[in-house]
């Protein structure tokens, strides 16, 4: 899997369906964290998944060299306040293994 894992910090819309007086509106848009692998973009969009796997079980043999992915989110990149690379550090077992053998 070579999509790299990123932490966007973006505006959103939000909705609400309670009675207000139109007097005591606030009018904002709030601030979200979005974690997750950058699967595509365009020049306007960016389009995060929450999962990616290698091989899908539901997948035919053909289609067994693909990249999957679900839990998709599209944002507008004119809402992105930042965006930063994740870097995760894998585990190395064989230090695990050393460990338990003391």
């Amino acid at each position: 899997m070579n999509k790299q894992r990123e932490c966007i910090v973006w505006l959103d819309a939000h909705s609400d369906d309670p009675w207000y007086d139109v007097d005591d509106i606030v009018i904002d848009l709030i601030e979200v964290e979005t974690l997750g692998f950058c699967v595509g973009e365009t020049s306007k969009v960016l389009c995060i998944a929450q999962s990616l796997c290698d091989i899908c079980a539901t997948s035919t043999d053909a289609d067994r060299d693909k990249l999957m992915c679900c839990a998709r989110i599209f944002i507008p990149k004119n809402c992105i306040i930042s965006r930063e690379d994740i870097i995760v550090e894998k585990k190395k077992e064989n230090k695990k293994k050393e460990n338990n053998n003391e």
